[in-house]
């Protein structure tokens, strides 16, 4: 067994993968979190403020798929709780009210104002080449891993707990296809746990591409204030 992982080390010594993993992160690392749930990802930037805004896991829902913690998605959720109360029938009782009190001691401090020009996508994303990156990885349900297969990265997302990896990615989409036979070449991630019946559907494209060709692209991109 000892010998095999030595193998495997070695293997994986030789790798060229065109991205550097970082030990500490410097002050200028661009800060983004991957959040995974059955059977897609999602991926938050925080806006001009630079800072990701608070989050919390009973605030999750469709309007707020990675569980931002302000003051409007809190009603928001207060709201629908104690709807279902009194829709509920006597079995589900004891659930919602033990979650009603939940939220009643949730509190909205001022941290939460840095939630409002975060952006958050589902789709692709994109990141700066030649720039520190500092990834959170957090989970809405099971044990996922966030898998970027050609930078050699690979971090568990774990229901509960939060997750990180820094790391330069140092080729651009772009020049990366312009090596013979990769014209139809793409960065990748997925999930490298077998997660659920959904599993394989896992995957978002990711560009890496140059900072001023990343910064196009995020003032594009709405922010959860304007979406």
């Amino acid at each position: 067994m000892r010998n095999f992982c030595s193998m495997v080390l070695l293997l994986l010594a030789g790798c060229d993968f065109p991205a550097t993993l970082t030990e500490a992160p410097a002050n200028n690392a661009l800060t983004i979190e991957v959040y995974g749930k059955q059977f897609e990802w999602a991926v938050r930037y925080p806006g001009e403020d630079g800072q990701l805004g608070p989050t919390h896991h009973l605030l999750v829902s469709n309007e707020n798929p990675v569980g931002l913690l302000t003051a409007e998605f809190l009603q928001q959720k207060q709201d629908e709780v104690t709807q279902l109360i009194q829709d509920a029938a006597p079995n589900d009782l004891d659930k919602l009210e033990r979650m009603q009190q939940r939220l009643a001691q949730m509190k909205v401090d001022s941290t939460s104002k840095f939630a409002y020009d975060d952006i958050v996508v589902d789709r692709s994303f994109h990141l700066p080449v030649n720039q520190e990156i500092k990834m959170f990885v957090r989970s809405q349900d099971v044990i996922h891993c966030v898998y970027l297969p050609q930078f050699g990265i690979q971090v568990n997302a774990v229901p509960g707990m939060t997750t990180q990896a820094t790391f330069v990615a140092e080729i651009t989409t772009d020049a990366i296809k312009i090596k013979p036979g990769d014209v139809a070449f793409n960065y990748e991630m997925m999930c490298n746990k077998i997660c659920g019946k959904g599993h394989y559907s896992m995957k978002m494209e990711v560009v890496i591409e140059s900072a001023t060709q990343y910064q196009q692209w995020l003032n594009n991109q709405q922010t959860v204030n304007n979406s």
